[in-house]
């Protein structure tokens, strides 16, 4: 399989008081698939070294992608086989390192970003991609267009004293149902939040 074949490139940032395992095996066999930028960054010495930063860059539109990656076809048939290659490898790395940071993961497509800000389960991340496709209709029927970046999962949270309203990534034990996407539209113009199992904007 030819890398200059596959439209996507990846980075990786751990700590550089590293104790994941597998880094250089995980790293290693991504670079049969694709280019991958490994770094090492300094975090307070109170982290636990656990901590993983993962980006992922694919150069196509998001739809483009979607239609000939993730839907069922028989187009970008080498692409989709690395896409499902490295999607093993990375799920085979978290399984093997259970307590994983998830600092950020990020894919960055020609126009939109989407950011897992490590709340939730791997669980909550492939449901978010299974039912995007749908999500993103909803969103342009709802006139939420020219969307740039979303980023999941988000709550809302209410203070107890003051009964002020706000958002913030969910602690454990928040039911999937309750999880808002925060989205940046028009062109980086706008910001709201939308909620995938109810449909609702606020």
């Amino acid at each position: 399989m030819e890398t200059e074949q596959i439209p996507f490139w990846v980075l990786i940032r751990f700590n550089s008081y590293n104790q994941l395992d597998g880094c250089d095996e995980f790293v290693h066999e991504l670079k049969k698939i694709c280019p991958v930028q490994r770094q090492e960054e300094w975090y307070p010495s109170a982290c636990s070294g656990l901590e993983f930063v993962f980006n992922l860059f694919i150069n196509s539109p998001i739809t483009t992608f979607i239609t000939g990656v993730v839907l069922p076809g028989l187009a970008w048939d080498v692409t989709k086989a690395a896409f499902i290659k490295a999607h093993d490898l990375f799920k085979h790395f978290l399984e093997n390192n259970e307590g994983v940071d998830i600092q950020e993961l990020v894919i960055t497509f020609d126009d939109i970003a989407l950011c897992f800000n490590g709340a939730g389960s791997y669980g909550t991340l492939l449901n978010f991609y299974h039912m995007l496709p749908m999500h993103l209709q909803e969103l342009k029927k709802q006139r939420i267009e020219d969307i740039s970046k979303i980023e999941f999962p988000f709550i809302e949270y209410i203070e107890d004293d003051t009964g002020e309203k706000y958002f913030r990534p969910p602690v454990l034990g928040y039911p999937e149902e309750t999880y808002f996407w925060k989205i940046t539209y028009y062109k980086g113009c706008e910001v709201c939040f939308y909620q995938p199992s109810s449909k609702k904007i606020l």
